[in-house]
C-alpha cells in the first residue's frame, strides 16, 4: 500500500513534466536538484522488496541503516547501471526509516555531501524540508547506532529555505541542514534510500 492521503500524484515512471533542474531561491544556495531517472519508481519497488526481503529494518526501525553495496548492486543492477553512468564510484547505501506522524529530526550530516536522495515508499504527502541555521546552534552528535551527524541545538521555528515532496530521485546538499516531515495522513513509515559518493559530486547541482 502507498499512502499518499487526500494527494493526487502518478505513478509512472519517469519524471514527466518535472524539468531536472536545480532548486534555487534567495538564499543563492542550491538544496537539490531532481533526477529524470526513467524506470526511478521500479527501482523503488525492487529497493523495497530488498529491504522486506534481505533486511531487519523494518522490525528493528532505527532511522539510518546501511546495506552492502554489493548485494544491492546484485540485487538490483539497473541502480548500478544508473551510478555508473553518473560515473558515481559508490561509497555506501543507507536506507532511512521514518515511522508514521515522524516530524523533524532537523541535522546535517556528518560527511556534509552531495548525495542522491531516492524514494522508496509512502514518501507522497511528506517533505524533506531545508533550513537556515546559525552555525553557532550546530554541534557533532551520534545516532542510536553510533553514526556520527551534527544536530541543532536551537529552538524551533527554524528559518524555512525551501521544501521538496520527494516524488523522484533527486541530488541535495546534506550541508544545508534538513528535516523530515511525513504524511500526517499516512500510517505506514515512510522509506528512502541515499547513496554516497567516493568523490565529490557538487558539481552535478549546478
Amino acid at each position: 500500500m502507498w499512502c499518499n492521503g487526500s494527494i493526487s500524484v502518478s505513478k509512472t515512471d519517469g519524471a514527466g513534466s518535472i524539468p531536472a533542474t536545480p532548486a534555487k531561491h534567495k538564499y543563492e544556495v542550491i538544496c537539490y536538484k531532481k533526477l529524470d531517472i526513467v524506470n526511478h519508481t521500479a527501482i523503488s519497488d525492487k529497493m523495497y522488496e530488498f529491504v522486506v526481503n534481505q533486511t531487519p529494518i523494518l522490525k528493528r526501525k532505527i532511522f539510518w541503516s546501511y546495506v552492502n553495496v554489493h548485494q544491492v548492486f546484485k540485487f538490483i543492477p539497473e541502480l548500478k547501471d544508473i551510478t555508473d553512468s553518473y560515473s558515481i564510484e559508490v561509497a555506501a547505501i543507507a536506507v532511512i526509516y521514518a515511522p508514521p506522524g515522524f516530524e523533524g529530526a532537523v541535522h546535517i550530516d556528518y560527511a556534509k555531501d552531495t548525495r542522491i536522495l531516492w524514494p522508496i515508499k509512502n514518501c507522497e504527502g511528506s517533505y524533506t524540508r531545508f533550513f537556515n541555521i546559525d552555525p553557532k546552534y550546530i554541534e557533532r552528535a551520534r545516532l542510536e547506532n553510533n553514526e556520527p551527524y551534527y544536530k541543532i541545538t536551537q529552538d524551533e521555528p527554524y528559518e524555512l529555505i525551501e521544501q521538496l515532496e520527494l516524488l523522484q530521485p533527486v541530488m541535495f546538499d546534506s550541508s544545508i541542514a534538513h528535516g523530515v516531515y511525513t504524511n500526517p495522513l499516512c500510517q505506514e513509515p515512510r522509506l528512502t534510500f541515499t547513496i554516497r559518493s567516493k568523490e565529490s559530486l557538487k558539481h552535478l547541482l549546478v
